[in-house]
């Protein structure tokens, strides 16, 4: 049977009380504010969504799930982007501080350029979405999939 641990819930922004920040469809969880800012040329606006990462780590048929909390339901390991991170940098992060296994994000695609030295291929994600339910305002989601950094016994 795949590992299943209780989540951190400081890996999720903690409980460190409300929001001051208006909500989004009425409802105001008890997170960290984790907005994205654009600038767009004529000042620094809010983008709107919350940007949230998941790592997937399937092994024998089995997924590895975390309790999330908040929702009380089991879910795979993610969370929300830190500042300077990828998707799939925060979906490795949140792994490895939910469940304590080093995990890398898997790329399932065939690379379709040569290696540039001013760019660094980034793994895709199997899906996106927006979700809009549980959050304060919409939240785009990308969901990896992820393998342990060393052989892991399950």
């Amino acid at each position: 049977m795949a590992r299943q641990i209780a989540s951190n819930e400081a890996a999720h922004g903690g409980a460190d009380g409300a929001c001051a920040l208006p909500t989004w469809s009425g409802y105001h969880p008890p997170m960290a504010v984790h907005d994205i800012y654009i600038d767009s040329g004529s000042g620094v606006v809010d983008a709107g969504f919350l940007m949230i990462a998941s790592a997937y780590l399937v092994q024998r048929q089995r997924v590895l799930l975390v309790h999330h909390s908040r929702f009380d339901c089991w879910v795979p390991p993610g969370g929300h982007l830190e500042p300077g991170e990828t998707f799939s940098q925060a979906a490795c992060r949140e792994a490895h501080e939910e469940t304590g296994i080093t995990v890398r994000a898997c790329r399932d695609t065939p690379a379709i350029h040569p290696d540039d030295p001013g760019a660094i291929a980034e793994p895709l994600p199997f899906y996106v979405d927006v979700e809009t339910t549980g959050f304060r305002k919409p939240a785009i989601v990308q969901f990896f999939f992820v393998a342990p950094r060393a052989s892991l016994v399950v």
